[in-house]
């Protein structure tokens, strides 16, 4: 910010930083982690990440194609897309799973929450909703947190309010 002198400095900056991240993930996205595969198989109905990249995505993949046809393919979308509903980036209705990417996609460079900005901006826009999901799962089911940082600003709002609306102080 001390750099740049005006807003529209700011933005740009940020935007090409974002650009920056997201190539740099595309790049290095390969075959998914042995990890990827092991969430990916869980019977689970929801699962909430605050990764950027699309290992997730893949994992499913695979997952539904070796379902189908006996074999697993890296990469095939269409699969995935059956029974995956990424959220708020493909949205699939009735699909049997949903993934919620908090902090945005590489597919989408701007979504990606990188600063202070970013975070309050999401507090405050359109992605707040999100969040709301985060509760109603908080609220229901259990969670399991992998490679999450339970410090996260969001993360603690969400759990600030889940809290609230259970009556516990903490």
């Amino acid at each position: 910010d001390v750099l740049c002198k005006s807003r529209e400095d700011r933005v740009a900056v940020k935007a090409g930083i974002k650009e920056r991240i997201a190539k740099f993930l595309m790049e290095r996205s390969g075959y998914p982690s042995l990890l990827m595969y092991l969430l990916a198989s869980l019977p689970t109905r929801s699962i909430v990440t605050q990764n950027y990249d699309s290992q997730i995505e893949k994992a499913f993949a695979c997952r539904n194609v070796a379902e189908k046809k006996g074999v697993a393919e890296v990469g095939d979308e269409a699969a995935a897309a059956e029974s995956l509903s990424v959220i708020p980036y493909r949205p699939v209705r009735g699909a049997e799973r949903w993934l919620l990417k908090m902090h945005g996609c590489i597919s989408q460079p701007e979504s990606i929450v990188v600063t202070s900005d970013d975070y309050r901006t999401y507090e405050n826009g359109r992605k707040k909703a999100l969040g709301g999901l985060v509760q109603a799962n908080l609220l229901t089911s259990h969670l399991l947190f992998v490679g999450f940082g339970l410090e996260d600003p969001n993360y603690r709002k969400i759990l600030k309010e889940v809290r609230k609306a259970m009556g516990k102080s903490r």
